[in-house]
């Protein structure tokens, strides 16, 4: 799609499908994936959600964006970059690296939330009330960013618009 490598922060809150969205978007551009509930995993920090839990996971998890950006790959990063504390630090990451950053929201109506997070999923342990918590904790979103709504939008017209939202943004630099 590109030569330069770029940045795609796929967010939202659990159970919103931003992960199983984001591999097959990672997928689609010949992307690297990197997700924080995987990075989660790798650092024995499964069903620990405290600030300094969450900041060591964001750090590895940007310590691995940074890794493939200087070998020039584009980086699909999932997270769910609730508050702009962990927003800045990947900007920091896009800044140093000079690489455009792209922000894709993805959200999902509360019945598909419960009934996602209410079934096991590999990586993540967040439940309904985790995803409740961090509704609380989610902070605005200044950066321009695409929302997808991943209960009313098939995969494919989700990888469609954020394929042409990203291409777009290329095309502009």
């Amino acid at each position: 799609m590109h030569q330069s490598p770029y940045l795609v922060a796929v967010m939202g809150l659990p159970g919103t499908g931003k992960t199983f969205f984001a591999q097959r978007l990672a997928s689609h551009l010949s992307a690297v994936h990197l997700s924080s509930d995987q990075v989660r995993h790798k650092q024995d920090l499964l069903g620990k959600y405290t600030t300094q839990d969450k900041l060591k996971v964001y750090r590895q998890l940007l310590t691995e964006t940074n890794y493939w950006l200087q070998r020039k790959r584009p980086v699909v990063v999932d997270a769910t970059f609730h508050r702009q504390v962990f927003r800045n630090l990947l900007e920091e990451v896009a800044h140093s690296q000079k690489v455009v950053l792209f922000y894709l929201r993805i959200v999902a109506d509360e019945n598909t939330i419960r009934e996602r997070v209410d079934r096991k999923r590999p990586d993540s342990q967040a439940d309904f009330s985790v995803y409740q918590q961090l509704k609380l904790e989610l902070e605005p979103l200044a950066q321009p960013f695409l929302e997808l709504n991943s209960s009313r939008k098939s995969l494919e017209t989700m990888i469609d618009q954020a394929t042409e939202y990203i291409h777009r943004g290329l095309s502009t630099v």
